[in-house]
This record gives C-alpha cells, structure tokens and sequence, in this order.
C-alpha cells in the first residue's frame, strides 16, 4: 500500500491518494487521478507504475517535468519511500504503508484517453525568480497575477493582485490587462488589450515571458535548464552569463568549436548592446538575432531584442509627451501628457528624457498658478511635479504655502 501526498509552496496538503498497486496518473485535466491545479503543470504530466518489484515514475512529455531528488528525470526512474519528487510548484512524497486487503481505487479503472495532439500555446519566463519556468495558456480564461485565486499566480512585487487575463485564440493568446500598476507590455509597449504569438514576447510588470506555439508548428521545444545525458551533449551557461546551448552527437564537436561558439555569441550581444546605445535599433536587432541564432536560450539577447524592437515607438511617445508637456496649460492636458509617458517602457532610453521634460514643466504650471492664487492647482502641479522628480528648494516653499492656505479653507 503506497501513500502519495501532494504539498504546495506553502507546505499545504493540495491532494492524497492512497492505494495498493496499478498505475496513477497525474496532471492539471481533471481526469487524472491526482489533479495538480497549476497552469505549469501539464494536461498529462506524468505517471506512476506501482505494480511489480519496482514502482517507477515517467514523465509523459511535459514542459516542466519531473524532479527527482533535484535531478529532472529522462525516462522511467525506480520511486522509493523517502523519494522527494517536485512537478512545478508542487512537491510530492511517498510513504510505504502496511499491506492490507484494500481495494486500491486505482485499480478496475479504465486507461484514460491518449493525450490529443497538443494544441497548448505556452509561456516561457525569460530571466527573473521564474526563469525557465513553462506555463500552458488553454481556452479557458487565464487569470494572471499575485493573488492566490488566480489561474497563475506570481508571487512578485511588480504584479498586481489581479494583473492580467489570458486566453488562448487558434494560435495567438489574447491578453487584456486588468487595471495593474505596472501594466502589461507586448513585445516591449505597454498595451491594455491585444494579441500576441509564437516568438513574441509579453510582460507583466518586472516578468518577461517568451510566447511559444503547439509542438509541432515549427517551434522549439524549450530547454530545462537540468541536462540530458544519453547521446546529446548539452552546453551550460557560463558563469559570465553566456548560454552556449549545442546539441552535438557524441564523437561530434570539440571543447574549441563551442569555445569559439560561445566566443561568436558574446561578439554579437555586444555588438548589439553597442548599436542600441547608439540608437541604431534596426542594426542591434540584428544583432541579438544573431545572438539567437547561435543561443536560442539567451534570455538577455531576447529582453534586449524586444527593447531594441520597441524604441523606434518609444522615442515618437517621447516627442508627443514633450510636444504636449510644451502646449499644456491645464490640468487635463497634462494629464493627457502623463498618460502618453506611462506607454513609454521602463527599460526605454527615452524615458528619462521625457519624464524630465513632462516633471519640468508641471513645475512651471504649478508655480505660475501660486502666483496667481489658484491654490488647489498649485498644489496638484507641483505634487505632480515631484512624482517626476522634480523638487526643488523653491517649489518645496510654494507647495506648504499652498497647502498651508488649503487647509485655512
């Protein structure tokens, strides 16, 4: 009699099953035995085998595998008692109970259904506390966020409790962002609603995700960063960051031919980083595409590639914040202005710019409005004014004159 417990990140029991022998399945498809709610568990994650003199654990092709012991297994792999296994967020654990006459539920119970093709669009994190971490996006509405009630929950400080919603349409995911603080990006422009498909990328706040499409449609089946053995040799990243991932036959390949592969892909991400400093976007895309070619898993090729992708975009935002910053005479043109800035991505090169423009110029509002004893939009310009940086000694004095007359009404 095998006891099988599954516990969450908090330590808390999510399922258990107890059973004599027979085979028990497991996945996110509420026909498996042992459901896992998790978006990065598979439909059919894997499967055990109780019978014989050796029970065993496989893996049925998910994204994220199967961990045994901290080592993602390659094929069938023997389960004792004490065995620590990991699916996604999940650990489970295996006790040997005294055997007894039960009838074990799992047993009588006909095979479920071969797995249908897998249609599933999926989300790679790109870099961050998630990084290589897979999640399956099916038709369902996916709800995104910190909170623990939604259908994907990350746990970081840049997402909102209820960030965003997901959902899978053919072979694009359609997203609408829920109203977040630090919105949700499309391939590096912050969007409230769109689509997005296989090689773009989508973000949520900090979180930078690789859209990928159904096995079979041409894409590469992502790479989990614990290696293979068995006829592949596999490159790991190299401490200064470089990912050198070659798949070779073994008697193929030398230490020199990966040293100057890895040697090519430095050459091309710097080449790259340099363009975009220079403002050459179209050239430095290039060149993290050639970082790609060679690095597919080079997490920092792709952020940059996306930024590079959006800075054409970026610095026409820039110049229509400075044009209406520049023409703003009241409050609600600069708060047009202010909602053009917020569509300018964190990681642009012209954000800087424009924010000190649009903070500069709030500051004169503010000030020119003290002067003429319009207290209430004094204080909004130069409160305004100070969430864009803009503070200085002599705008510090008109805002407590201000507030100190507000308050006296």
């Amino acid at each position: 009699m095998w006891r099988i417990t599954a516990f969450d990140l908090e330590g808390r029991e999510v399922a258990r099953l107890q059973v004599a022998g027979g085979e028990v399945t497991i996945g996110r498809d509420p026909d498996r035995h042992m459901v896992l709610p998790s978006a990065a568990v598979s439909r059919r994650h894997a499967r055990l085998v109780l019978d014989g003199p050796q029970p065993y654990v496989s893996d049925e092709g998910s994204a994220n595998g199967v961990i045994l012991n901290g080592v993602r297994i390659a094929g069938p792999t023997a389960i004792v008692p004490g065995t620590d296994m990991a699916i996604a967020e999940f650990g489970l654990t295996f006790e040997k109970l005294p055997d007894t006459d039960a009838v074990s539920p799992i047993r009588g119970q006909t095979q479920a259904p071969s797995a249908a093709p897998d249609e599933t669009m999926r989300l790679i994190a790109e870099g961050g506390p998630f990084a290589g971490r897979v999640y399956e996006i099916d038709d369902a509405d996916v709800t995104v966020g910190r909170a623990l009630e939604n259908a994907l929950v990350l746990d970081d400080p840049s997402l909102s409790r209820k960030h965003c919603r997901l959902r899978r349409m053919g072979q694009r995911i359609e997203f609408e962002d829920l109203g977040s603080s630090n919105g949700t990006y499309a391939n590096g422009r912050r969007i409230a609603k769109g689509m997005v498909g296989p090689r773009d990328t989508v973000r949520f706040g900090d979180l930078l995700f690789r859209v990928e499409g159904p096995r079979g449609d041409g894409e590469r089946r992502p790479l989990s960063p614990l290696w293979l053995w068995g006829g592949v040799a596999v490159g790991l990243v190299v401490a200064s960051g470089i990912a050198t991932i070659l798949l070779v036959h073994r008697g193929d390949g030398t230490k020199e031919t990966m040293a100057q592969l890895a040697q090519q892909t430095a050459q091309h991400l710097q080449n790259g980083k340099q363009r975009l400093s220079e403002k050459r976007f179209e050239a430095a895309s290039r060149e993290f595409d050639e970082t790609l070619r060679l690095d597919p898993g080079n997490g920092e090729a792709r952020r940059l590639k996306a930024q590079a992708d959006a800075e054409p975009e970026s610095r026409e935002l820039a110049t229509k914040v400075g044009v209406k910053a520049e023409l703003a005479a009241d409050r609600a043109s600069f708060e047009t202005a202010t909602h053009l800035f917020a569509q300018i991505p964190k990681e642009s090169t012209f954000r800087g710019g424009a924010e000190q423009k649009l903070g500069r110029k709030l500051a004169e509002y503010g000030l020119a409005q003290c002067k003429v004893r319009k207290w209430p939009d004094c204080e909004w310009g130069l409160v305004r004014a100070a969430e864009f940086g803009q503070a200085a000694p002599e705008q510090q004095a008109a805002l407590k004159e201000a507030q100190r007359r507000l308050r006296k009404k």
